[in-house]
């Protein structure tokens, strides 16, 4: 995050704390989240960028299952990166913030938001994230720290889904076809 960004949360922070209006800070921090949120659920979920389906010779025909799996991936690549991007945020104002419940707070409402940005995703949100996680475990070859870091976020992300039942069913579906498919 730029430094000028970080100076601009610093200074909106340490304003709203001496006007002790922090809490509708949390609430507004939420709200924006959860909208901007919700906007990437639904252009993720539209055709994704690049993708036409087109017929005829000389064009590239782009199937149906081929559309879907680039769906899913710029799904939860695009979700996952936002989250980086509000946890960046995060950092900045738990470092700024000298009482520890105002921290938490914060932390609070990101995690509140993104329970709400993946219910607007609704089953598609489980499912596409259980797949996800089916082709990260199950990948042969592997960078250490980058690998960490993919498998942290998607598993912040698995704490904000609700229908665990139907992420639980997408896995195991997906293992089974895996596993026969071997």
């Amino acid at each position: 995050m730029a430094n000028k960004q970080m100076a601009h949360i610093k200074v909106m922070y340490e304003f709203m704390e001496k006007v002790n209006c922090l809490k509708q800070m949390y609430t507004e921090f939420n709200k924006v989240i959860a909208q901007k949120g919700e906007h990437i659920v639904e252009t993720c979920l539209e055709t994704p960028a690049g993708v036409e389906e087109t017929k005829g010779e000389d064009s590239m025909v782009v199937d149906k299952k081929e559309q879907k799996a680039i769906k899913k991936n710029h799904f939860i690549l695009e979700i996952l990166k936002y989250r980086s991007h509000v946890q960046d945020i995060l950092k900045v104002i738990v470092k700024i913030s000298e009482n520890n419940e105002h921290a938490y707070a914060f932390k609070k409402q990101e995690k509140m938001a993104f329970e709400t940005i993946c219910e607007r995703g609704g089953d598609l949100t489980a499912e596409y994230l259980a797949i996800a996680f089916g082709k990260f475990l199950h990948r042969k070859n592997t960078i250490e720290n980058m690998d960490q870091q993919y498998l942290e976020a998607l598993i912040g992300l698995f704490r904000c889904i609700k229908p665990l039942d139907i992420f639980e069913a997408f896995y195991r579906k997906e293992l089974s076809v895996r596993l026969l498919n071997k």
